[in-house]
């Protein structure tokens, strides 16, 4: 018996990459989040999912509210060139998800769709994010799971307003416990 999808979705899987590149120019690559971004996706079996992507090389405030930075936080030199935190150097949402199988660009395709309750982009709240998705198998013969928008549209990205496909590429963790 093989095991589905939504079985093999199940778990919790590490950030290997995530690019983004123009539909009409797969060479024009991007990184988001910075080439070393960092991030978790975890598939529960009740159907929730939670993703997390974030640049680790974001200074850290020296102020340890995370509710009220300073200021001088905010204004500091380092923060001006990477940008604000919120939604340029993390990204993290959370909801429900569903598998479903439907022709894409004229081939069945499988397509994980998330359904949006918190987002720390608040424009995706309450709307759905959808990614096909392939398994294959990695360097060292682990499971890999990799998202996209190919075939379903491009995604705003990025300060340039424009149109982007999205590829992010997982590996799945053991079990722990």
């Amino acid at each position: 018996m093989s095991t589905s999808v939504r079985d093999r979705l199940i778990g919790t899987w590490q950030l290997l990459f995530y690019i983004s590149y123009p539909p009409s120019n797969p060479a024009d690559t991007i990184y988001p989040l910075g080439p070393a971004a960092t991030g978790t996706i975890i598939y529960h079996p009740h159907g929730y999912m939670s993703a997390h992507l974030q640049n680790p090389t974001v200074p850290k405030f020296p102020n340890a509210d995370p509710y009220h930075p300073s200021n001088r936080d905010c204004d500091s030199p380092e923060m001006q060139v990477i940008g604000p935190v919120h939604g340029t150097q993390y990204i993290g949402y959370a909801g429900q998800f569903n598998v479903e199988t439907r022709m894409v660009e004229g081939k069945e395709a499988v397509v994980v769709k998330h359904e949006v309750f918190n987002s720390s982009f608040p424009n995706w709240l309450d709307g759905v994010q959808e990614r096909m998705a392939n398994f294959e198998t990695g360097e060292g013969g682990e499971e890999v799971l990799v998202l996209g928008t190919e075939g379903l549209g491009a995604v705003r990205i990025g300060a340039d307003g424009k149109g982007r496909v999205v590829r992010v590429r997982w590996r799945k963790l053991p079990v722990r416990g």
